[in-house]
């Protein structure tokens, strides 16, 4: 619930409240998440679009593979009783 929140709120995600947000006891891997988000999605529309389409891209892969392997789980569970 907390997370449909935050992406309601769009001052949430301003470049100064990511710069704040970085500043803050986070790991390493969440700094680098974070000013790559705020690169790609702040800089340009160009980097924007990428940005966006990529991320589609790998969620469309990762719902083929997920559908793959329910689909080894559900037709192997038929043969193999």
């Amino acid at each position: 619930m907390v997370k449909s929140r935050l992406l309601l709120n769009k001052d949430l995600l301003s470049e100064e409240k990511i710069d704040e947000l970085c500043k803050n006891n986070i790991t390493s891997l969440q700094k680098y998440r974070l000013k790559s988000i705020k690169s790609c999605v702040y800089n340009s529309t160009d980097k924007r679009k990428q940005y966006v389409n990529r991320h589609r891209e790998h969620l469309n892969m990762h719902l083929i593979r997920i559908y793959h392997f329910r689909n080894m789980l559900i037709h192997e569970a038929a043969i193999n009783q």
